[in-house]
């Protein structure tokens, strides 16, 4: 007997198989997870299961041809694990009789396997937002897997929790991550042999729903963004409003920059420097424990000279002076370091009173979809957009072989976004 450790620390046992049932064509060994990392645990583990699997083995009244000792052999182990390795659980009374044995296939122990899978993602360093995503979407499918009347994870099982996803009345965004978090896990389980197929790679969400019109994050138009910075310049002459500048400047910001709500939250002074004599917005996280969104947030942003002109650069001299080290004075919220949500509820009242007599749904995000629009009606290459946005360009060539947009050419095409209010100047 062997044991043996796979690459996420899980230990293994592995007896091998007498060499009369190796040359009638039965594989070289049987080989099992014995559902532990810690060392002590395996060993005692290894024991029993040896003895076990070698009285399997050694049970040879059964007649079995080579593809029904496998799956006998899973059968047996199957229960011997889910009774904590209790070898009394040996089914001596089972029967061929001529007939091949039905394949079990995906009856696990879910729980462990779960544990297992996030601990090995906690390694890999992911996010934190990410890896607690992960652990609310996976715990949903177990919940929901433990309380079906089928214990075989197969398509038809998935097609139902599907189904019941979309009943929930999420969005077919968040449906559509759901999915991919348990299909992801899943497909972790096969290649530690815990389950033979992943049922959610055969199963579909279903076409995406056209959203109403008024569900839609849409760009703003010149005519709200004049009613936005109104309100927004009354906030800022407010002396009593401790968020009167990040109210005013992060939005002013995201509108001719890109930049997402959280990503204008944390800028910090040093992160305004120049580069090639440009000023720019060195985007990163406030938080060296929390990450940015995706790797391609990380990124150089030509500092628009409207905002040059608005004075963004004598407010940031004037934090500079007060000792600040961010550029405002946010903070992230809840357990997966939201910066954007403090503002957002600030300025929920403005937005309502902007959307009031308007069709779509107007949202603070929807100036970064603005950015984006003016430059696509200036026909500037989606590479480059993509660049100043901190997205993943489409195509493999400019995606891994493409070298990053050099600083002069994102400041010529961001001058292309050119919605000026000349009213909302404000000098410090």
């Amino acid at each position: 007997m062997y044991l043996t450790k796979n690459r996420n620390g899980t230990y293994y046992t592995r007896i091998s198989l007498p060499k009369s049932l190796r040359d009638d064509g039965f594989p070289f060994s049987v080989r099992t997870s014995l559902q532990t990392k810690v060392r002590s645990t395996a060993i005692n583990r290894n024991l029993s299961a040896s003895l076990f699997i070698r009285q399997l083995i050694d049970s040879n009244d059964q007649h079995f041809n080579s593809k029904t000792f496998k799956y006998y052999i899973q059968q047996n182990l199957h229960l011997f694990k889910t009774h904590e390795f209790n070898p009394k659980y040996f089914l001596k009374n089972v029967k061929n009789e001529g007939k091949e044995i039905i394949e079990p296939s995906n009856i696990f122990d879910i729980d462990t396997a779960n544990k297992e899978f996030l601990i090995g993602k906690e390694k890999e360093d992911i996010s934190y937002r990410s890896l607690n995503q992960l652990k609310l979407r996976t715990k949903h499918f177990i919940v929901w897997y433990k309380q079906s009347a089928k214990k075989e994870i197969s398509p038809s099982l998935i097609m139902q929790y599907r189904n019941f996803l979309i009943s929930e009345k999420r969005s077919y965004k968040t449906n559509r991550d759901y999915m991919a978090s348990n299909s992801q896990f899943l497909k972790w389980c096969v290649i530690v042999e815990y389950i033979k197929t992943n049922p959610f790679e055969k199963v579909s969400l279903g076409q995406k729903p056209i959203k109403k019109k008024h569900e839609q994050r849409e760009r703003w138009s010149k005519s709200q963004l004049l009613a936005l910075f109104e309100q927004l310049n009354e906030r800022l002459n407010n002396k009593k409003r401790v968020h009167r500048y990040a109210d005013y400047w992060i939005p002013l910001i995201c509108l001719y920059s890109g930049l997402r709500i959280s990503e204008a939250c944390q800028l910090s002074i040093d992160n305004i420097y120049k580069v090639d004599d440009i000023y720019i917005f060195d985007v990163d996280s406030a938080d060296k424990d929390v990450q940015l969104k995706t790797v391609n947030a990380y990124r150089q942003v030509p500092i628009h000279s409207q905002l040059i002109k608005l004075g963004l650069l004598a407010f940031m001299e004037l934090k500079k002076s007060q000792g600040s080290h961010l550029l405002f004075n946010e903070k992230s919220e809840g357990a997966y370091a939201d910066w954007s949500k403090r503002i957002g509820g600030r300025l929920k009242s403005v937005l309502q009173n902007i959307s009031l007599n308007e069709t779509n749904r107007l949202t603070l995000y929807g100036l970064r979809h603005t950015f984006i629009d003016e430059l696509q009606q200036a026909d500037v290459n989606e590479n480059i957009v993509a660049e100043l946005v901190g997205h993943s360009k489409r195509h493999i060539t400019y995606g891994r072989y493409g070298k990053k947009i050099n600083i002069k050419l994102l400041k010529q095409k961001i001058e292309l976004m050119a919605i000026y209010n000349e009213n909302n100047i404000f000098n410090f």
